[in-house]
């Protein structure tokens, strides 16, 4: 692994910083070195901005920047091969066909946000920004794209990705072929793309607790932000309860899929979804590594602004191609994903779970709040995941009651 978690100690007692609350202290090991890095996050009392600090052979450093450099000194130790597709290829026969995703490198600029804002202070709506910003990219990334392509399909390889929005191709080709193409120059990294979908919805609904804000009058009537259901498959579009369904996809409806978009936006009478009153839901079916982005790419030329995703591909605790993937969409296009954070909680490696192990999401744990009012006893639920990617970050962003 990139880095090697030693230990997390809540409410550490010493502060390292005059004036800022500790609220945790982790050591890690850098695999180059072997050094020691002890990082602190610590709370800005005054912003309430929490802010980590790290010290490494008794100096001050820059905690988050080194955990970047010894990730990114790791994936080129690799010679551009990822943390999981490496897992995969030592334990693959050279002749056996497995699926890579490919993110190739751009000479180009790729602010795309920045070119959204621009279109935003000259007037544009925020759907119309946020597809132009698309339209530039996919034209900068269409020759990237269709020249590895190409080279791909030359050299035999089944192709089941070219990418619009985004410096991806996705081919199915020999274990043994891998690690050659994943040094190509062309290439930035490669990872294994997951064959694999798992749904991790259980009867949310009800311990949801919705209510709090309904009672305040809070709906989504009217409303003119666009939701997509991203799921693994179609939303039903006969159920009288839901509002009308504007398909993205057709590949065949999913009770999974339909029980997502009650949680979000059922209109019964008793029943009600987080965000009843909405006016309409998206629903794009797809949940692999492979049919994602176009569900993606029909979303935002739909002005879809927010997607829900309640599964995962089976990979779990460190950034694999779709949590790249999503950071990538989110930070540069301007939409926000919502995710699960995983039901690993019985495992013995309750980790988040991909695609939620990016940067940019906002994943939801559960916990369990013993039926009381006191926030003393408070624990995740049993079932939740919890661990952090192995990258440093903190998972889930948010967990609300779930037992």
């Amino acid at each position: 692994t990139m880095l090697h978690h030693l230990a997390l100690l809540i409410f550490a007692a010493q502060d390292p910083s005059a004036g800022a609350p500790v609220l945790s202290t982790t050591d890690w090991i850098l695999p180059d070195s072997g050094a020691a890095l002890r990082e602190w996050r610590l709370l800005d009392p005054q912003s309430g901005v929490i802010r980590s600090e790290g010290q490494l052979l008794g100096a001050r450093v820059d905690a988050q920047s080194l955990r970047l450099a010894a990730q990114r000194a790791a994936v080129d130790a690799r010679r551009g091969i990822s943390r999981d597709l490496a897992e995969v290829l030592a334990t693959t026969a050279p002749q056996t066909v497995i699926e890579v995703a490919f993110w190739l490198r751009s000479a180009q600029e790729e602010d795309w946000r920045a070119h959204m804002e621009a279109s935003l202070s000259a007037g544009l709506g925020v759907e119309d920004a946020r597809r132009n910003a698309f339209a530039q990219a996919t034209a900068t990334f269409a020759p990237l794209n269709a020249a590895f392509a190409e080279r791909l399909a030359a050299a035999g390889f089944e192709l089941r990705l070219v990418a619009d929005g985004w410096p991806n191709v996705c081919a199915r080709l020999p274990a043994g072929a891998v690690a050659e193409w994943a040094a190509d120059p062309a290439v930035d990294q490669a990872y294994w793309a997951a064959p694999e979908h798992f749904t991790e919805l259980d009867d949310a609904q009800a311990t949801m607790r919705t209510a709090v804000a309904w009672n305040r009058g809070i709906s989504a009537s009217g409303g003119a932000v666009k939701v997509m259901i991203n799921d693994v498959g179609d939303v039903v579009s006969n159920n009288p309860y839901l509002p009308p369904v504007i398909y993205l996809t057709n590949i065949g409806v999913s009770s999974h899929s339909t029980a997502c978009a009650g949680n979000v936006a059922m209109n019964h009478p008793s029943f009600k979804g987080a965000a009843f009153g909405l006016p309409q839901i998206y629903s794009g079916g797809g949940a692999d590594d492979a049919s994602t982005p176009p569900v993606w790419s029909a979303a935002i030329s739909a002005g879809v602004s927010f997607g829900n995703c309640s599964w995962w591909t089976g990979q779990k605790g460190s950034i694999a191609y779709l949590d790249r993937f999503f950071d990538y969409t989110l930070r540069q296009y301007g939409v926000m994903m919502f995710k699960s954070n995983g039901n690993q909680g019985g495992s013995s490696t309750p980790y988040a779970t991909t695609p939620g192990n990016g940067y940019n999401m906002i994943c939801t744990g559960a916990y369990n709040d013993a039926n009381d009012a006191n926030w003393a006893n408070d624990a995740m639920a049993s079932y939740s995941s919890y661990w952090d990617p192995v990258e440093g970050h903190e998972k889930p962003e948010l967990a609300s009651p779930g037992d």
